[in-house]
């Protein structure tokens, strides 16, 4: 593989960035101004950024503006057209919200949406601010918003243990991955309570109550680290999805990122632990990568590489499977691709010569292609070396009946025809002819199979062909050399021609699964209802698996409701299997057989997991195999990924036509 080959973009991760950009062509744009809590200055930012654009002679609209009777901000306002608020009446209360109708009427280029997870009054077209702010942007406007780091779902359970007050008006997390642009306004926690002190924030004896409960030192400073966390996490991921569009191979050490190299090895299960305890000691992200070099592995080797792909992810780690015949450049690849500043590997086990026969150790390769990135080596102990050697793999040199057939049927033509031939053309030219049967049958067998089959042919040309005949005896030194030349000459070709088959079925393998998650991608994108969503994921998971599949959904998309079998499934699920289901729906974790929960089911179920937590269960019934093989089980997570987007947007959908309908 050429070191071109070894950089070229992993074909899913590249598909699933351009189709996150080709999703907002169309659309308006997002811009969130993001803050630690309220008084830090988001709705001024907004306003000022309006007034910039004002100034440029961009059309803006102040739909929403909450000043809370601040006088800078107040200030700033002015001069910036403001829409009319339309008035509702609940109860015989007059309530003020944005006029949606007006807005989409009036149609600006941009327009300011203040408070994002503001809950809208009774009667409104939709029951939260963001959804009309969602309805703006399908319209093609772009929307300026605020929003403080306590409202967003995910993290409003760490945020009541953190201060104890419940929140009750949430954003979805899904909005905020949906932004173009986020502006994190930070503030000391310090200048904060001053400014509350001063009555900036709020005024009178909510003030006061402000500064006994929400507004102490330590909250202030717990949500300001997690705003922080929050913006750098997104500053990430936009460096990464940068990179790879623009086919950028070297590492930008913006922030520390460490990958551990797996393999089925127990002494593997050791350096996933050592790269968690470095990450949390260094405070930096993490990921474990997974090379299949398409060498068959034992249902041993299996298990422990499906355990340690497990340890991944319960210690909070993310997974990425490449497939590469070189695991050096797949290590590299997918380290570039992902801006990995550390790469930690074991000490090599290897023998002298497989080391010499490979180019040298994984370790040695990786100091200099990794110019780079730093290279972290970790010794294993005593105890795991001899469990490495225990349960290592012996080479196999029994041959399948198939194989053993072609074998036998080439030695036997190849033999007939140099036994005609050699009258002719002599016995060196049937050296040759031998030497290109070998060639041929490497793309048919194995490459033991072919270096067998170099040993065979060069016997049977010494006692029948090269002079004195019936004897091994070779007086001629040219003889010897030649003979020596044909081994190998052999030997190599074969191995040679047997890298390029394994290449090339790899290379079919990528094909074939970028292929499948463009299938589903495209339909997902076209369904306009869950049942679209479902019918969509069962028929590509059926055609790529060709297994018994199931997906389960919460009868009425409630949650914590009974699961249901959707229509077009073909795994029939009896109680104990049900139970298994439910389990993962409630838990959010996979389970079933391949995994170490409930092991002994028939079926393995992973959750449908969402932003806004898990919307269902897929369920496989898989009877080919002992073991799901690395490669499958990635593209089994990232079916049910894009099947999980998919849902949660139909069902956001479907919770905007009903509270239109309500109207």
């Amino acid at each position: 593989m050429s070191e071109a080959d070894s950089f070229r973009p992993d074909p899913d991760k590249l598909l699933s960035v351009i189709e996150e950009t080709n999703k907002k062509e169309g659309e308006g744009k997002l811009k969130i101004f993001l803050g630690m809590a309220a008084g830090v200055g988001k709705t001024y930012a907004m306003l000022k950024a309006a007034q910039e654009l004002a100034a440029r002679g961009v059309d803006v609209l102040v739909a929403v503006a909450e000043t809370h009777g601040r006088k800078e901000t107040e200030e700033v306002l002015k001069g910036l057209p403001i829409l009319p608020k339309k008035e509702i009446l609940h109860r015989n209360v007059a309530l003020t919200e944005m006029d949606i109708d007006s807005a989409l009427q009036r149609h600006p280029k941009v327009i300011l949406v203040d408070e994002l997870a503001h809950t809208n009054a009774p009667g409104s077209r939709h029951a939260k601010r963001y959804l009309d702010v969602l309805e703006l942007l399908k319209a093609g406007i772009d929307v300026y918003s605020t929003v403080n780091i306590q409202h967003l779902e995910s993290r409003v359970d760490t945020v009541r243990e953190i201060t104890g007050i419940p929140i009750k008006e949430t954003v979805p997390d899904s909005i905020f991955d949906q932004a173009n642009e986020v502006v994190l306004i930070d503030l000391a926690p310090e200048e904060l309570l001053m400014r509350l002190q001063e009555g900036k924030v709020y005024q009178g004896e909510r003030a006061d109550t402000a500064a006994r409960n929400f507004f102490r030192k330590g909250n202030l400073t717990a949500l300001r680290e997690m705003a922080l966390r929050l913006a750098a996490e997104r500053v990430d991921k936009e460096l990464r999805d940068f990179k790879v569009l623009n086919g950028i191979e070297e590492t930008w050490r913006s922030g520390n990122r460490l990958m551990v190299s797996v393999f089925a090895s127990p002494y593997a299960e050791a350096l996933i632990r050592w790269t968690r305890r470095l990450a949390d000691m260094i405070d930096a992200t993490w990921i474990g990568v997974l090379v299949d070099d398409g060498r068959p592995l034992s249902e041993t080797e299996k298990a422990l590489l499906s355990k340690n792909l497990s340890l991944i992810h319960q210690l909070g780690g993310e997974m990425i499977s490449t497939q590469d015949t070189n695991a050096v450049n797949g290590i590299i690849r997918v380290a570039r691709q992902n801006n990995v500043t550390q790469i930690i590997v074991g000490r090599s086990q290897r023998g002298f010569f497989k080391t010499l026969i490979s180019g040298g150790s994984i370790v040695n390769r990786l100091l200099r292609q990794a110019y780079d990135i730093d290279v972290y080596v970790v010794s294993a102990n005593r105890s795991v070396k001899t469990e490495f050697e225990r349960l290592r793999k012996p080479i196999d040199f029994s041959l399948p009946w198939y194989e053993s057939g072609i074998v036998l049927t080439i030695i036997i033509l190849s033999w007939f025809l140099a036994a005609i031939l050699r009258p002719f053309i002599g016995y060196m030219a049937v050296g040759i002819l031998f030497l290109l049967a070998v060639n041929i049958s490497a793309v048919f067998v194995t490459r033991i199979s072919s270096f067998a089959l170099a040993l065979i042919f060069s016997f049977i040309h010494t006692y029948f062909f090269i002079p004195p005949v019936y004897s091994f005896a070779i007086p001629s030194p040219e003889d010897l050399l030649i003979l020596a030349m044909f081994v190998i000459a052999a030997a190599v070709t074969s191995g040679l021609t047997s890298r390029l088959a394994n290449k090339e079925k790899i290379l079919n393998s990528r094909q074939n699964r970028t292929l499948a998650l463009y299938g589903l991608s495209k339909e997902l994108a076209f369904a306009r209802s869950v049942g679209d969503v479902t019918k969509a994921g069962l028929f590509q998971f059926q055609k790529v698996f060709e297994e018994d599949v199931a997906l389960l959904l919460p009868n009425n998309n409630a949650p914590g409701a009974e699961l249901r079998l959707t229509p077009g499934s073909t795994f029939f699920l009896d109680d104990k299997e049900m139970a298994v289901a439910t389990w993962v729906y409630s838990n959010g974790r996979p389970a079933g057989r391949f995994t170490d929960t409930l092991a002994a089911s028939i079926g393995s179920y992973f959750p449908l997991s969402g932003r806004e937590g898990t919307v269902g269960v897929l369920a496989i019934k898989i009877e080919k195999q002992e073991n799901l093989d690395p490669d499958r089980m990635a593209l089994v997570e990232t079916f049910s990924r894009q099947i999980a987007t998919g849902l949660e947007r139909e069902y956001y959908h479907e919770h905007s036509l009903k509270e239109s309908h309500l109207i």
